[in-house]
């Protein structure tokens, strides 16, 4: 595989993961819950991880930990290893910022569920 179509291929799986956390960001944390009322499947997860990142991003770890925890759970039922991983990582993010124990476990599953489903996220694995 030519460079150029490896660097776009990464490019468009990474691509959606900073769009994420870029609205959570933007998007007040009440559109975000009124959004999650009516929403399943992956929409609920992307809705959860989004509502992770700006619960974050506001210092509710707590919430954080939920919506996460929420999302992981989903995710793995649903059978989106991509989404699990990325939920796995939202969860150790939540632990660390809330000096919880054992945050270093989320980051190291993340990264199992990528090598075991060949899952090529660079952004993800760096953040792990």
């Amino acid at each position: 595989m030519p460079l150029s179509r490896l660097l776009m291929a990464v490019l468009l799986v990474v691509f959606p993961i900073f769009n994420f956390s870029l609205a959570a960001q933007n998007t007040p944390i009440w559109s975000l819950e009124e959004q999650l009322t009516g929403a399943s499947g992956v929409p609920r997860i992307e809705l959860l991880i989004a509502l992770t990142d700006a619960y974050l991003a506001n210092g509710q770890t707590e919430k954080a930990l939920k919506a996460s925890e929420d999302a992981e759970r989903l995710s793995n039922r649903l059978s989106q290893p991509e989404w699990r991983a990325i939920a796995l990582n939202r969860i150790g993010r939540a632990r660390v910022q809330g000096n919880k124990r054992r945050s270093g476990a989320p980051f190291e599953q993340s990264l199992r569920v990528l090598r075991q489903n060949n899952i090529v996220n660079m952004a993800l694995q760096l953040d792990n």
